[in-house]
């Protein structure tokens, strides 16, 4: 995951990793609806391991063709197809030198409806991390960034490639270069897709999926983007039945551009953003495998994918929401953040004063609950309120 808004970090970092249970099975369910996508559990983990080794040195400089050919053999093992015409690359091209400088990889699965074929689908995670540093002999292994996020992408890619599983609507399943360099590898994508932009119905992404904040909200995965969609908390709402994982919905505005759902956005792309976000281990050397929920990855690569098969065989995708429709379970997510924020294993201190603040907001956010509807401004209060609490409590 990049750090694109470096006068935000610490407030997305809190967000996103505690964000709210939006959608969860009713109570005491425990079973998953035969129709969510199956992913194997021990593929998944094996993938991190593979991925975040020290053979794969960070995935850049010397382990970037390494994880291109990783991710190159996985799909063609299971037969999908080229995702750029004959090829599965697309070099990344600086337009100032007309260097290549990186690599995105796509396969495809086409659909099987002869109208709904014509759309697209991307599913997507970068693959790209941190590398090797010589200097201070560390290997940014980036097991959760991103690791995490390519492990559903393959196991997900291979899954909607059986024949049995195919989808009315195409899907394209890009690992995406550069991430944590500007998103260039998605921002050159996005301005040389493989088919034409209004064909493309969809953008789906997962970064850092496999662990939580200390001590704040570890049953919990965040989801961006649906003030775009809002169908598509109907989709939530269903593929969440059973799970372990609670998904919480939050506006982009709260988080800003956090990964490379960010040049779809600025094309006006329906998207969803899958995180469980920062944590002490974010961007260091310590990102290493061992230290990942397995459990939590394999209940999120299940929720995505189940979320696109849904996608890919509704009757119809909504386009792009002119007006951002924020969730009437935002305020939710944001109280359960402020609760987790003053339990003693959050790690974090707050003062006499900044509980007292956390307080009135909780009870501005109840009262405000309690309401048929929601204003713009009753809802800019409490989030100005609430980044305040967790800017001054970092």
């Amino acid at each position: 995951m990049t750090r694109l808004y470096w006068m935000v970090p610490a407030l997305i970092g809190i967000l996103i990793s505690a964000a709210g249970p939006a959608h969860a099975g009713p109570p005491g369910s425990t079973r998953v609806p035969a129709s969510a996508v199956a992913l194997d559990a021990e593929a998944l983990k094996a993938h991190v391991y593979r991925l975040a080794s020290e053979e794969f040195a960070g995935r850049r400089g010397a382990g970037s063709e390494k994880t291109v050919a990783y991710i190159l053999d996985h799909f063609q093992k299971h037969g999908l197809k080229p995702g750029f015409e004959k090829t599965y690359v697309q070099e990344v091209i600086q337009g100032t030198t007309g260097k290549v400088i990186g690599k995105n990889l796509a396969a495809m699965v086409e659909g099987s409806d002869p109208v709904l074929s014509r759309e697209w689908i991307i599913l997507s995670a970068h693959w790209d991390h941190l590398g090797h540093n010589a200097a201070s002999g560390k290997t940014y292994a980036g097991a959760d960034d991103n690791a995490s996020g390519v492990a559903m992408l393959l196991e997900a890619a291979a899954w909607f490639a059986r024949p049995e599983n195919r989808p009315k609507r195409s899907i394209l399943f890009v690992a995406f270069d550069l991430e944590e360099f500007g998103l260039f590898g998605s921002r050159y994508f996005a301005a040389h897709m493989p088919f034409g932009e209004p064909d493309l119905k969809l953008f789906v992404t997962a970064d850092m999926i496999g662990r939580s904040m200390a001590g704040i909200c570890r049953e919990w995965v965040f989801v961006i983007g649906t003030e775009r969609l809002p169908e598509s908390r109907n989709w939530l709402k269903q593929a969440s039945l059973g799970r372990t994982i609670k998904a919480g919905l939050l506006g982009t505005d709260l988080v800003g551009v956090r990964s490379d759902y960010g040049p779809f956005m600025t094309r006006k792309v329906p998207y969803l953003f899958f995180s469980t976000g920062e944590c002490k281990e974010y961007h260091t050397s310590e990102d290493r495998p061992e230290t990942l929920d397995y459990a939590k990855l394999h209940q999120i690569s299940e929720l995505i994918g189940t979320i696109v098969k849904t996608a890919a065989t509704a009757p119809e995708i909504p386009a792009w929401s002119k007006e951002a429709v924020a969730a009437t379970e935002e305020l939710g997510v944001i109280a359960a953040v402020l609760e987790e924020m003053k339990l003693p294993e959050s790690g974090l201190k707050l003062g006499g004063y900044q509980l007292n603040m956390v307080e009135k907001t909780l009870v501005s956010i109840r009262k405000l609950l309690l309401q048929n509807k929601i204003s713009d401004s009753d809802r800019r209060g409490v989030i100005r309120a609430a980044q305040f609490l967790m800017f001054t409590a970092l």
